[in-house]
């Protein structure tokens, strides 16, 4: 004879592992999504590669107004391309374009908060010019606590 108290302890057993492991995997699958959702130089297509050289050239010939226009298109067909935000960044920043430079900079952490820590020291800087001290304490907090 069959024990059927048995049988449906093994069920109800076999069941809960098994969706502890789905739970599991569907965790580790956001996981992996959520850490993907920008493009850097390395991933990007190679058009917005292509695209990313052309305007980080103009910064190095010192053609800032066209550098800054490269930027702006390639942000706008590529808005997950995180390196077009920092670059734009630091153009502003050059061109003491503060609030600009402030908002493109705060653009790439919304995008990817943890890509670039040196993004918390330029809007650190920024804000100690701006006298904004409350800013500045909170970004360079948080650009000492990245480890390298």
């Amino acid at each position: 004879m069959i024990d059927l108290n048995f049988v449906s302890r093994n069920y109800i057993i076999w069941h809960i592992i098994y969706y502890i492991f789905i739970l599991i995997l569907a965790v580790f699958a956001f996981q992996s999504k959520a850490q993907v959702d920008y493009l850097t130089p390395k991933t990007a297509p190679k058009k917005t590669q292509e695209a990313y050289k052309k305007a980080y050239a103009y910064v190095q010939q010192n053609e800032l107004d066209l550098a800054i226009q490269s930027f702006q298109k390639l942000i706008k067909k590529t808005p997950e391309f995180i390196n077009a935000y920092i670059q734009l960044g630091y153009l502003y920043e050059r061109l003491q374009q503060n609030d600009k430079a402030l908002f493109s900079f705060k653009q790439s952490l919304e995008i990817a908060p943890d890509y670039h820590p040196k993004v918390h020291m330029a809007i650190a800087r920024i804000a100690m010019k701006n006298k904004d001290y409350s800013l500045v304490e909170k970004h360079l907090t948080t650009f000492l606590a990245f480890k390298n």
